[in-house]
C-alpha cells in the first residue's frame, strides 16, 4: 500500500473532468450508490417530432425496474405525481402537465426527479423505460424510451449506473468484483469517472489525463488495460 498512499497524495490535487452526453429522455443525475437510496433525475430534454412539426411533452411515465425499492417522487413542472403499484411497491410514477400550461412549440428543457433504493447490484445497470406523450392536433403521441443499450432500431431505454458503495469517502476504499460479473477495461470509466485512482495490484487506472501521465512515469507501475473479473480486488481513492 505503501505506493499507493505517496501516488494517492499527488494525484489528490488533480481535477477531474466529465461530461454527460443526454439522450432526449436519459438519466441526468449521474451513478447511484448501490444498496443506497438516492435522487434519481431523469432529463426531457426534446419534444415530440411528428413530421416537420414539434410538440411541447406534457406528461411522462416512468416504469420502475424490479429491484428499485422505497420509491418516493417529486413534485415537477408537470406537477404532482401519480403511482401506480402492486400492493405496496410502486411499480410506475406519472407526471401531467395542466393542459393550459402545454407550450405552443418544442421549447422546453424539463427534469422529474424520484428518490429510491437501488439493488446491491454494483458494477451494473439499470434499465428505467420511460413514456413521453405529447398532444398534437390529432391527438397524443408517444414516444417510448424503452430499448435496451445497444439496440439499433428504437428509442434507448435511460441507464442508471450502479457503482459500488463508498466506505471511505475521502480515503482508500477496497472492492471485490462480484461473482458473475465483468468489468471491460473500456468500461473503467463508467464506474471509476471520478476517482483520483483505481489499483489492481501495480497497476493503475485513471480517467484524468494528468494522472495518466504520472502513471505513465512511476517506476513500477503500469497502466490497468485489462477487463476486471469476479474475484479481482482493487483499491480506490476518491
Amino acid at each position: 500500500m505503501s505506493t499507493k498512499h505517496v501516488f494517492g497524495s499527488v494525484v489528490l490535487a488533480g481535477v477531474l473532468s466529465s461530461s454527460v452526453a443526454l439522450a432526449h429522455v436519459s438519466i441526468a443525475s449521474g451513478p447511484a450508490a448501490a444498496d443506497k437510496s438516492s435522487k434519481i433525475t431523469f432529463s426531457v430534454g426534446h419534444g415530440c417530432e411528428v413530421g416537420t412539426a414539434h410538440y411541447d411533452t406534457y406528461k411522462v411515465r416512468v416504469e420502475i425496474p424490479a429491484g428499485v425499492t422505497s420509491v418516493r417522487a417529486l413534485t415537477s413542472d408537470f406537477g404532482k405525481p401519480t403511482f401506480t403499484k402492486a400492493g405496496t411497491a410502486v411499480t410506475a410514477i406519472e407526471w401531467v402537465k395542466p393542459v393550459s400550461e402545454i407550450l405552443p412549440d418544442d421549447d422546453g428543457y424539463y427534469e422529474i426527479t424520484i428518490r429510491a433504493r437501488v439493488p446491491n447490484t454494483p458494477f451494473s445497470k439499470i434499465q428505467f423505460t420511460v413514456h413521453q406523450v405529447c398532444q398534437t392536433p390529432n391527438g397524443d403521441v408517444t414516444a417510448s424510451w424503452d430499448q435496451p443499450e445497444g439496440a439499433t432500431t428504437g428509442n434507448p431505454a435511460a441507464q442508471l449506473v450502479v457503482v459500488p458503495a463508498r466506505l471511505n469517502p475521502t480515503g482508500w476504499n477496497k472492492f471485490t468484483i462480484p461473482a458473475g460479473v465483468t468489468v471491460p477495461a473500456a468500461k473503467l470509466g463508467t464506474y471509476f469517472g471520478d476517482a483520483l485512482i483505481v489499483w489492481k495490484g501495480v497497476a493503475a487506472y485513471s480517467a484524468n489525463a494528468s494522472t495518466v501521465a504520472l502513471i505513465a512515469a512511476t517506476a513500477g507501475t503500469t497502466a490497468l488495460t485489462t477487463d476486471l473479473v469476479a474475484g479481482d480486488e482493487v483499491w480506490v481513492r476518491y
